[in-house]
C-alpha cells in the first residue's frame, strides 16, 4: 500500500488498521471471543472489513456476518474478502440499528456480536444505543457474547468541560499514529525494493497526512460531530441494562480506549 496516498476517509480507515492502538484493541477483542465451532458471529459497523476478515481467518469453523450501511465501503470489504478467499464471511448493507429486523427476517439467532470502533457512531441520545443492546439481547442465543472495543471519553457528552477534557485525552494520539504509519510504510517500501531516499519520502508524506487526519478526528470527537462516544461507566451500563452479565469493563490504554464484554445468561 506504500504507493497509495490516501485522500478519503475510507483509505484512511484502511491505514488505521496498521496503527498499534487499533491492532492491539482488535487483537484483544478477537482473542476474547473464542467461539465454539459452528457459531454465528455479527461484526457491526464493519467498515472496510478489517475486523470481520480477521475474525473469519481466526475462526474458520464459524460464520461471520459483517454489517455496514455504506454500499461503496462494502465493495471494498468484499474485494478484500475475495482476495483472502474466505468462504465463511459475508457482508450485508444495513444500518446496525436495524439489526433486529434483519435477524427476524432471516430467522437468525447470533452467538456473538462484536463492535470495534463502531458503537460510538450511533447518534445521541444514549437511548438509541440502549435499544440496540436490548435488541441483541432479545435475539441472541443463551450464552451469547457481546464484545465492544471502543473509544471512550473522560466525562459525559453534556459535561461543561467535555470539549477540553476530550482534547486533552486525544493529545498524544496523532503522534502515535505518525510513528506507526511512518515505520510501517518505510519498512514496507524498503522490503518492496524502493530506494532508501524514496522510501523516506513516501513514509513521511503518508505519516504526516495520517497525523493531520487523526488531529482533525480528535476535534470532531470533542465537538460530537459524527462521533458520539460514552464514558466507560455509561458504556457498561448500556449492556448491563439490556440484561447482559458484564465479564470485563476496563481501559486498554491511556488514549481513551476500552473493552466491555458481556454474556447473555
Amino acid at each position: 500500500m506504500s504507493e497509495i496516498f490516501f485522500t478519503t476517509e475510507e483509505e484512511f480507515n484502511i491505514f488505521l488498521g496498521e496503527t498499534e492502538h487499533y491492532r492491539s484493541l482488535q487483537d484483544k477483542v478477537i482473542r476474547l471471543l473464542a467461539p465454539d465451532p459452528g457459531r454465528l458471529i455479527l461484526e457491526l459497523g464493519s467498515g472496510v472489513g478489517a475486523t470481520a476478515i480477521a475474525l473469519a481467518k481466526c475462526y474458520r469453523d464459524s460464520h461471520i456476518i459483517g454489517v455496514e450501511n455504506r454500499r461503496e465501503v462494502i465493495k471494498i470489504a468484499e474485494e478484500r474478502r475475495r482476495g483472502e478467499g474466505l468462504k465463511n464471511l459475508e457482508f450485508v448493507e444495513l444500518d446496525m440499528e436495524r439489526i433486529a429486523d434483519f435477524l427476524r427476517e432471516k430467522e437468525l439467532r447470533p452467538d456473538a456480536a462484536v463492535f470495534v470502533y463502531s458503537f460510538h457512531h450511533i447518534q445521541d441520545p444514549i437511548e438509541r444505543k440502549k435499544q440496540l443492546a436490548r435488541d441483541l439481547f432479545s435475539l441472541m442465543n443463551s450464552g451469547g457474547k457481546v464484545i465492544v472495543g471502543e473509544g471512550i471519553v473522560p466525562v459525559p457528552g453534556g459535561h461543561k468541560e467535555y470539549y477540553s477534557r476530550v482534547l486533552e485525552q486525544e493529545r498524544e494520539r496523532p503522534e502515535r499514529v505518525y510513528l506507526t504509519i511512518f515505520w510501517e510504510e518505510y519498512l514496507r517500501a524498503l522490503e518492496g525494493g524502493m530506494s532508501h531516499k524514496k522510501a523516506l519520502e513516501v513514509a513521511r508524506v503518508m505519516a504526516k497526512r495520517a497525523k493531520k487526519l487523526e488531529r482533525l478526528a480528535g476535534i470532531k470527537l470533542a465537538k460530537r460531530e459524527g462521533e458520539y462516544p460514552l464514558t466507560l461507566s455509561e458504556l457498561e451500563e448500556v449492556w448491563k441494562d439490556a440484561g447482559f452479565k458484564i465479564l470485563v469493563s476496563e481501559r486498554v490504554n491511556t488514549i481513551g480506549e476500552a473493552i466491555v464484554t458481556g454474556i447473555k445468561p
